[in-house]
């Protein structure tokens, strides 16, 4: 009789387990509806479930003014957290300078010249699929809070369940009502749309207080439970406002200014230092009010399973160049046009990405659509920046831009546009008669355009035109 060696006994033990395995697990399987009743009749799920979506839209959201993207005050704490929970777009852009051309677009995943939106007037065709009928269709409840009057009409309505406009609300309110809504869905299947108007002219409101904000305390808030001044408190001492007069800025008349302007006012380097510190302080409000709604939306447990995104739909000319000056739709330079966005997506999926990748506005539809019902939404023109969050993926080779573009209040207006690939940046008027291109490597501030070889102008204007061709075609 031969001895077993260790080896003998090791392959008799996984022999035994392997049979072990094999019976227990139909076994289980068999035995499942007798121990777990109340699971043997789950729905099967397969795929991800859907996540509601909210997409808060802000005309005037400059990119350069959030702390996380380089801007040194730290007005934004709320937004730069979200930029840490999520994904941020260092190099996003809305397709127009003026605020319902891009909404068109978003809506429409169409070039604003193709939506049939321009200079605030006209509006989508009817029977347009849009976001909003797009989550309808797919059986989420819709719904739309508007601060901005302007977004009013225009064929924006299409698609949604309920639009409700709150003229000139601040922030605060318009994120109460959004949590009324919110509250009101029964299966928790929603697309919501706020649009917030605290950066619109006058910066804050008329009520915005500048002279108190200098003066108060981080953490004081104002009688009648005014929860976010503390934020506008915040951002007016580190933009240096202190001695700002209480109602500076507070009129519409002290917008759109030019050179005469301001001589004719005495305004110097002060008085514009002040201007710009208003609009810090009402994005800062406008930043604690997200915050408050956001940790509202933690402490209910719905911040984790649902996809929210702040945008800019365009941006805002403060006092970096000469003209005209805290205004907009007057050119297309990079304050203008270069906004911010960020995305926080259900369970902080791509936390902290700063992604360099080129992206703008008629791509939000696909995006948003895809991430919320986990469908494809094939648009016009727009392409799902989802690879570009979750693989670092490069969703467009080049991105543009356009809108009417008037140098004197009382001038003539063009319709321009803008081509972006890579570090060059193309503005070319609509009929090809004239042009500009700037290396923002090398010039950020758009201050002296490049002279480039024919060639290489040829190859820039026939991308544009190619953008031209692909609105209408697509």
């Amino acid at each position: 009789m031969s001895a077993r060696g260790p080896a003998d006994h090791g392959s008799r033990g996984w022999t035994a387990m392997l049979w072990a395995l094999a019976l227990v697990f139909p076994v289980g399987a068999l035995l499942q509806p007798w121990l777990f009743p109340s699971r043997s009749h789950m729905p099967p799920v397969d795929r991800q479930l859907d996540s509601p979506v909210i997409l808060v839209t802000v005309a005037g959201l400059r990119a350069d003014h959030l702390h996380h993207l380089g801007y040194g005050p730290d007005v934004t704490p709320h937004m730069d957290r979200m930029a840490e929970q999520g994904t941020s777009f260092r190099n996003f852009y809305s397709n127009s300078n003026d605020a319902t051309e891009t909404v068109a677009a978003i809506f429409s995943g169409r070039c604003p010249s193709r939506t049939g939106v321009q200079s605030g007037k006209g509006a989508l065709a009817p029977h347009t699929e849009t976001l909003a009928g797009r989550f309808k269709r797919d059986g989420y409840t819709t719904a739309a809070l508007l601060a901005n009057p302007e977004l009013s009409g225009h064929g924006l309505q299409q698609g949604f369940d309920s639009v409700t406009p709150m003229p000139g609300a601040p922030a605060d309110r318009l994120f109460d009502a959004a949590l009324d809504v919110i509250h009101g869905v029964a299966n928790n299947r929603y697309f919501l749309w706020i649009d917030a108007s605290e950066l619109l002219e006058p910066y804050g409101g008329p009520a915005l207080d500048m002279s108190t904000a200098a003066a108060r305390p981080p953490g004081e808030a104002d009688a009648g439970g005014a929860r976010h001044a503390a934020g506008a408190a915040g951002a007016a001492g580190a933009a240096g406002a202190a001695g700002i007069p209480a109602n500076f800025g507070g009129t519409l008349a002290d917008y759109d200014l030019d050179a005469a302007e301001l001589q004719r006012r005495g305004w110097g380097p002060r008085e514009l230092e002040w201007m710009v510190a208003r609009y810090d302080a009402a994005l800062s409000r406008l930043d604690a009010a997200l915050g408050a709604f956001t940790a509202q939306l933690w402490q209910e447990h719905r911040l984790e399973t649902l996809t929210l995104c702040v945008v800019g739909t365009r941006g805002e000319r403060l006092a970096e160049r000469g003209g005209r000056q805290f205004t907009h739709g007057t050119d297309l330079h990079e304050p203008s046009i270069r906004v911010a966005c960020l995305m926080r997506l259900p369970a902080q999926q791509a936390r902290g990405q700063q992604t360099q990748r080129l992206a703008q506005s008629v791509d939000l539809g696909a995006t948003l659509t895809e991430l919320g019902t986990k469908h494809e939404w094939k648009t016009p023109v727009g392409v799902s920046l989802s690879k570009c969050i979750r693989l670092q993926y490069d969703p467009n080779k080049y991105i543009a831009s356009e809108g009417r573009v008037q140098p004197a209040r009382d001038g003539p207006a063009t319709r321009m546009s803008v081509l972006r690939p890579g570090p060059y940046k193309l503005i070319l008027a609509a009929d090809g008669s004239a042009h500009e291109v700037f290396k923002l490597s090398e010039d950020p501030g758009e201050q002296s355009p490049v002279a480039l070889g024919p060639e290489q102008v040829k190859i820039l204007i026939a991308k544009c035109k190619d953008w031209v061709e692909r609105c209408g075609t697509r």
